[in-house]
């Protein structure tokens, strides 16, 4: 597991986020600002796409104990500060954006993907090829979310890839449009 989270704790760092808090096998980093800053969510997604590839290579073809890394990312206010009471205090993020980011997570396992990011992550970003794959209505939600699969910067894609999410856009109704908006 220590080798498992340093290969996940390099890219937020080398990105700038911070690891906020560590569950089980799962990881909260954030990228904290006091006023909206595009240039976060662009060094968000990049640790996310390297941390993807850098968990992916970590495992070898028989490795018995593979976990199945999952990246949920979401955008908006949170509350960062000391949070509990009575004599057990701990420094902790809330807020809406982190069960939202938590659900986005949960999505890949059904549909198969490694790396959602919702419509408000990936909003107005250049450099990043992503497939928009529809609006979903996430638990506790009374409105659907535009989830993105994040594939790959730019640079590094391939032919087959462009096309593929040419394809798939052309594929998807209209945002707004399709079931569970």
């Amino acid at each position: 597991m220590n080798r498992y989270y340093e290969t996940m704790f390099r890219p937020v760092k080398e990105h700038g986020g911070v690891v906020s808090n560590l569950a089980g096998d799962s990881m909260l980093a954030i990228w904290v600002s006091g006023t909206p800053d595009a240039a976060l969510r662009d060094k968000a997604c990049l640790a996310a796409i390297d941390i993807n590839r850098a968990v992916h290579g970590l495992y070898g073809p028989s490795e018995p104990h593979r976990l199945n890394t999952r990246i949920g990312l979401h955008y908006g206010d949170i509350f960062l500060g000391n949070i509990g009471g009575g004599d057990h205090y701990q420094h902790s993020v809330m807020g809406d954006i982190v069960n939202t980011a938590s659900r986005i997570e949960g999505l890949n396992k059904h549909l198969g993907t490694r790396v959602l990011v919702s419509a408000e992550v990936i909003d107005r970003l250049g450099g990043l090829l992503s497939r928009e794959l529809g609006g979903f209505r996430l638990k506790g939600k009374t409105s659907a979310i535009v989830i993105h699969e994040l594939v790959c910067r730019l640079e590094e894609a391939d032919g087959n890839q462009r096309a593929g999410c040419a394809m798939f856009a052309e594929a998807l109704p209209p945002s707004g449009s399709g079931p569970g908006t």
